[in-house]
């Protein structure tokens, strides 16, 4: 599929793909999330406050985003793993 769009930096997010898709690359959600959870994370931030600036970072600025027919997908892997349970 050359309509691929991919996250940037790939070099950071292409080892979140889970995979491909008829409508596009499908990433690990909570890869992502994690990703943010540790890039908010300072001395200033607990854990618990640095996870929720992630989820909504997240939220608001991927899951929001809309790049055209092939934009990604976000899933777990646990829910993932249950759709392919019951395939």
């Amino acid at each position: 599929m050359e309509n691929l769009i991919f996250l940037e930096p790939r070099s950071t997010f292409d080892t979140m793909i889970l995979g491909v898709s008829d409508k596009g690359l499908v990433y690990d959600q909570d890869a992502l999330i994690e990703h943010w959870r540790k890039e908010f994370s300072d001395s200033a931030t607990d854990e618990d406050e640095a996870h929720i600036m992630a989820v909504e970072w997240f939220e608001f600025n991927v899951l929001g985003a809309y790049y055209g027919e092939y934009t990604p997908i976000y899933s777990s892997k646990e829910s993932l793993e249950l759709v392919l349970e019951d395939l």
